[in-house]
């Protein structure tokens, strides 16, 4: 009996990806007859790779190839790569250039899952639950439960203002092309009124803070922001906003690249608003993926800065500078309380062969940020671990660290019970570096 078209779907599928002399085998027939029912299929079947190394795989029913776009820092669309979403949940790409980041791990364009840098891209924090509502069923509510096959819908239909410079699909950069909305910061308690009742202006930032992002005469700026009044919880989110906006401006002058940030105080709401490092002027933008996502498909580590950049290190993948300057910004962190330095919050541009590090952000006091309406209020640390080798850099980041709380022993915005905190910090750091210099 003739072999036919559909036997010949139905052998793939249950492969998944299939060399021809696999299906030739499974289907008992000649490679000329493989070849003529491939011919035949048309546009179900994707192929991956040339020659002898050609493999066979199917299209997921639901999509067709996207392809991917960056929107360089003049606003112009480039096509770098296509991207078939396959059966089983498999993605394959076919880049333009040849470029590490594109690839992934085995370097050959093909994933098990959505890949890294587009899963970078799904909703998330805060901005990402009004988002996921706003799309409503039957996507979950939380977006951390999003399906690959969801993400991609997602992307393809909503996303033409996500962070970095990665655009999919021609629907989305028909959008993405748009001027934005200018707003000035006479807007912003507008805006937070919009984010608070379930709207989002702006793109998707991650982060569980409330925030929303705009553009305007600082340009594109994203902007956290305070409970409105002068309660206990609003009063401490303000006090945190306030130090992060220290920590940021010491970092900066400490030689550690951070996001620019400024201060405004609005219709009982305190403003921190941020420059953004991925855009430029009104239509350009710049890349950025975050160190969660390229842990996730080249190293593994799961939770650490450090940790994880000494295996990207040695894959060749980061430059050990910007592994020393992460390692000095953790070691900040830690002497100021950042108990926040997951890896979602720390990001990196893709260069050709690898990543570099992007300005650090996100860097405040969260050992003493509400939790579920109460303020904590005690001072213990944690002082980061001293290594062996690494003396220097952990006694430079104390010492940048006194600095940090000195600022704000001066800082007259400050409560008076956040004063108390500074005060006592600085008694116990002190104490630390005391013992330290004096051995």
């Amino acid at each position: 009996m003739a072999v036919t078209g559909e036997q010949l779907i139905q052998a793939i599928e249950r492969r998944g990806i299939a060399y021809s002399h696999d299906l030739q085998s499974d289907l008992g027939a000649s490679q000329a007859t493989v070849s003529r029912l491939m011919r035949a299929a048309g546009k179900r079947i994707y192929r991956l790779g040339k020659g002898r190394n050609t493999r066979y795989s199917l299209l997921h029913p639901l999509f067709t190839v996207q392809p991917l776009y960056r929107i360089d820092p003049a606003g112009v669309p480039v096509q770098l790569a296509e991207v078939a979403p396959l059966i089983h949940d498999r993605y394959a790409l076919q880049a333009r250039r040849p470029e590490a980041w594109l690839n992934g791990l085995e370097g050959n364009g093909l994933f098990d899952n959505l890949p890294y840098f587009l899963d970078d891209l799904r909703p998330q924090g805060f901005l990402g639950r009004q988002i996921a509502r706003h799309v409503g069923a039957p996507w979950p509510a939380d977006p951390r439960r999003w399906s690959a096959t969801q993400v991609l819908s997602y992307l393809i239909d909503h996303g033409a203002d996500l962070p970095g410079d990665l655009v999919l699909g021609g629907r989305a950069l028909a959008n993405a092309t748009r001027p934005p909305r200018e707003t000035s910061v006479d807007d912003y308690p507008g805006l937070a009124e919009q984010v608070l009742g379930g709207s989002v202006p702006g793109s998707s930032a991650g982060g569980e803070q409330p925030k929303f992002t705009a553009f305007g005469p600082a340009g594109h700026v994203m902007v956290k922001f305070s409970p409105r009044g002068n309660g206990p919880e609003a009063t401490r989110w303000r006090d945190i906003l306030i130090a992060e906006h220290h920590a940021g401006q010491l970092l900066q002058t400490s030689g550690v690249a951070a996001a620019d940030s400024r201060l405004h105080e609005l219709d009982g709401r305190l403003f921190l608003e941020f420059a953004r490092f991925d855009r430029e002027g009104e239509l350009g933008r710049r890349p950025m993926i975050s160190l969660a996502a390229i842990d996730a498909e080249f190293a593994g580590e799961g939770h650490d800065w450090v940790a994880t950049l000494r295996q990207l290190v040695q894959m060749k993948l980061v430059d050990a500078t910007d592994l020393q300057t992460a390692s000095r910004a953790q070691l900040f962190g830690q002497w100021t309380g950042n108990t926040d330095m997951h890896l979602g919050n720390l990001s990196f541009r893709p260069t050709l062969n690898g990543f570099s590090l992007l300005p650090v952000y996100d860097m405040a006091p969260m050992r003493w940020a509400p939790v579920r309406g109460e303020l904590p209020g005690d001072t213990a640390l944690t002082p980061p671990v001293r290594e062996y080798g690494n003396e220097q850099a952990w006694l430079d980041a104390g010492l940048l660290a006194s600095e940090y709380w000195r600022r704000l022993a001066d800082e007259e915005r400050l409560s008076a019970t956040f004063q108390r905190i500074v005060s006592q910090v600085r008694q116990w750091l002190a104490a630390r570096l005391a013992n330290v210099t004096a051995g």
